[in-house]
């Protein structure tokens, strides 16, 4: 059974390929993100009445979690997206998505469930007036995710999650925040992981390298959200992050660590 943790943080996540930094886009329809253009063919309306949210954008397939931008389009169509929880739709043959949802402060998508092609993701969208545009929702490989699990820690632990966290300084969106430290949150089973030069290359020791990202596995998922802190070079600022986990899911997350 998935645990889901709720009251969760809005500080997530859209985003494109040139900047590690998230860059949201208020308003209804339009383009895609990460190199998936506009005119999304893919689509669910809830219930929503006269007042709606639109969230498009572009799920992107990795096979380096250190390249959250780094895009696989010919395997990101038909995976299945939705409000976590909900009814999911398939995406457009190049990825390409649109949801109308009731009105909200935030929403979390799920990508992948049940898929044999990637490992299934979660993130969280907060919404403007209208929705948000050109969201960037980067998943896993199956393959590669196996291969990246398999080399760094053998095996998942039973009713736990991963997080991958991409670090960043608001002030230079283009660069990560290199030599960042992780606290994991609570009772995982591992410390995390830093980005160490290489898709299968990361590393327990020492601080986040030259692509800012923080591996966490082993996640908790039967208590309440995931709570972990990053903490910039030189011991500030410090910041802690609240994000929905699940039983077997992959969270993606963006963290400023401006001063």
């Amino acid at each position: 059974m998935r645990a889901l943790a709720s009251g969760l943080s809005l500080l997530l996540l859209l985003g494109g390929c040139a900047d590690r930094a998230p860059s949201t886009s208020g308003g209804g329809g339009g383009g895609g993100g990460g190199g998936g253009g506009g005119g999304a063919d893919a689509a669910i309306v809830t219930d929503a009445g006269e007042s709606s949210f639109t969230v498009s954008g572009h799920i992107c397939v990795v096979t380096d979690l250190r390249l959250p931008g780094d895009c696989s389009d010919a395997d990101a169509g038909a995976l299945s997206i939705g409000v976590f929880g909900g009814t999911p739709i398939n995406a457009n043959g190049s990825g390409d998505f649109t949801l109308t949802l009731s009105p909200a402060g935030s929403v979390i998508l799920e990508v992948g469930a049940e898929s044999d092609t990637v490992h299934p993701s979660l993130m969280v969208v907060p919404l403007g007036a209208t929705g948000a545009t050109g969201v960037l929702i980067p998943v896993a490989r199956a393959d590669s995710w196996q291969s990246l699990v398999t080399a760094l820690i053998g095996a998942e632990p039973d009713s736990s999650a991963a997080i991958a966290a991409y670090l960043y300084d608001s002030n230079d969106p283009a660069s990560p925040a290199v030599d960042a430290e992780v606290i994991a949150p609570l009772q995982s089973t591992t410390s995390p992981f830093y980005d160490n030069g290489g898709a299968l290359q990361w590393t327990q020791v020492g601080l986040s390298g030259a692509d800012g990202t923080a591996l966490m596995f082993g996640v908790p998922t039967l208590a309440s959200p995931a709570t972990f802190t990053a903490i910039a070079a030189g011991g500030s600022p410090d910041v802690s992050q609240t994000v929905p986990v699940a039983d077997g899911h992959l969270t993606i997350t963006y963290v400023d660590l401006s001063k």
